[in-house]
């Protein structure tokens, strides 16, 4: 009887932050995890981490939400 095991698919590349893929750099000021952490903990504010995937056509339609005049607002 054959050993059935879990299938581990890695992305092809990884971007260490938002410039590289695409969002709004011009209206968001992006941070890396690190940065973002302390951040957040200076200011006292909750912190959004961005996972994607470039391949991924929900993913690629989200990137839309982040040149909205109201995120760039929150953000």
């Amino acid at each position: 009887m054959p050993v059935w095991r879990p299938l581990f698919l890695w992305p092809a590349r990884v971007y260490a932050d938002a410039r590289a893929a695409s969002f709004n750099t011009g209206g968001i000021s992006w941070d890396s995890y690190a940065e973002g952490l302390e951040r957040a903990q200076v200011e006292g504010k909750p912190i959004y981490m961005l996972v994607h995937a470039t391949w991924c056509p929900t993913c690629r339609a989200f990137r839309s939400v982040f040149f909205e005049r109201r995120v760039e607002a929150l953000s």
